[in-house]
């Protein structure tokens, strides 16, 4: 199947909603038929919900939209169709990508393998 990339980012708006890209990377102009929509993790479910919003006016031909993410948290009011991990107590998360999220261009060029 296609893989189209939407960019999200959630508080960056002044009234801390999701703030959602109407630009997609992918190989096709249009998506169709049933999409997976996938995050990291799910702290409320806003911006999953804000994504598929923007997915069903930009991308009508689009008959179901689920989503999945790795983590949901107990906060979650709006949750996922799919969870890799369900985190009652909602503790602090730290992805294995964090480390990359903190270091600068040079950091990471010094450890880039051969």
């Amino acid at each position: 199947k296609p893989l189209a990339i939407v960019y999200a980012q959630y508080g960056e708006a002044r009234d801390g909603s999701p703030r959602v890209s109407t630009h997609m990377a992918s190989m096709q102009d249009k998506l169709s038929g049933t999409v997976l929509l996938v995050d990291d993790v799910a702290i409320s479910g806003a911006t999953l919900a804000a994504v598929k919003a923007v997915l069903r006016a930009g991308h009508p031909e689009l008959s179901e939209i689920r989503t999945a993410v790795v983590w949901q948290k107990g906060s979650c009011d709006l949750p996922p169709d799919y969870r890799a991990a369900y985190l009652a107590h909602n503790p602090r998360i730290h992805p294995p990508y964090e480390a990359y999220d903190l270091s600068s261009v040079e950091a990471l060029a010094a450890h880039r393998p051969d």
